[in-house]
């Protein structure tokens, strides 16, 4: 039902129009991906601050996207299992950021009944953390 896909969940991308039309729903999807490409690309060209920002902005939609999918692959059954290889010799830093963007993948994606927990413990109104 919308109110727990919406409400609980927190589905991103989850309009009125994609609830009644799924083709919606997965072109919607599709394009905040193509987006997230888009902004790839910028990243790639970009200089301080800005590469900073940008980088920030593509992590936040990037889990929400990643975050938006999986809640909809478990509301149908489907479970989502991930393995993560590391490559020995890593600066320890990068092992942090690394630990601390999984950690919050797994904290957006996870569920507790039909709630999306991150959504309703850790983020503030505004619906940032």
């Amino acid at each position: 039902p919308a109110a727990i896909l919406r409400g609980a969940r927190n589905i991103g991308g989850l309009s009125d129009r994609a609830l009644d039309d799924p083709d919606n729903l997965r072109k919607t999807l599709a394009k905040w991906g193509e987006t997230l490409e888009e902004l790839t690309t910028e990243f790639n060209r970009a200089r301080g601050d800005e590469k900073s920002a940008l980088g920030a902005e593509i992590m936040r939609s990037s889990h929400g996207l990643a975050g938006s999918i999986v809640h909809l692959l478990d509301a149908v059954g489907i479970d989502v299992t991930r393995e993560v290889r590391i490559p020995g010799g890593r600066d320890p830093r990068q092992l942090d950021q690394l630990a601390e963007s999984i950690t919050r993948s797994i904290l957006v994606q996870s569920r507790y009944g039909v709630f999306a927990p991150y959504r309703h413990v850790l983020e503030t109104d505004a619906g940032e953390p």
